[in-house]
């Protein structure tokens, strides 16, 4: 994953980050390609993850289709947990995986799109993330890399 990242430069704002990101007061939303064609423009995944001692823990992705191509089909992506590797088991886990994704993907799928088109990562980017800090609400915005906007834009000629 790409992307915006929170740092804490002390202890007090690290345990302030995490009594948020526990509260999930943290809004993040993501942009990904995935294998295949969503059947709705819009929706909730509601899976429960592994957490870190292998029970169950609840985990929440919502998402909306930006576009859709020949094979794939852009999202963005909100979550309202913070689930290890959540939004690739997630998509993973309904059928469509997380394009160029080397542990929960498609690799047939990949190793083709990855000859067609070059990507050598999965694409997931991480492109707004939100947080109250000293009685501010802050947001950060990151713009997707080269190498997937160049992605974008090979599957957006080959769409037309």
């Amino acid at each position: 994953t790409s992307g915006l990242i929170l740092l804490a430069k002390n202890e007090q704002a690290l345990k302030e980050l995490e009594s948020q990101f526990a509260q999930g007061k943290v809004a993040k939303e993501y942009l990904c390609l995935v294998v295949g064609h969503l059947s709705r423009s819009e929706g909730k995944i509601d899976l429960p993850l592994p957490g870190r001692d292998g029970s169950l823990v609840k985990a929440v992705t919502r998402y909306r289709v930006l576009r859709r191509f020949a094979a794939t089909t852009l999202v963005r992506v909100s979550i309202e947990t913070g689930r290890l590797h959540q939004i690739r088991l997630h998509f993973a886990r309904l059928g469509y995986p997380v394009v160029m994704d080397d542990q929960h993907g498609d690799f047939a799928f990949n190793k083709r799109f990855r000859r067609e088109y070059g990507l050598k990562r999965q694409f997931l980017h991480a492109v707004k993330l939100s947080v109250s800090f000293a009685g501010r609400r802050r947001t950060w915005t990151a713009s997707l890399p080269d190498d997937l906007q160049k992605t974008l834009a090979q599957l957006e000629a080959v769409r037309q």
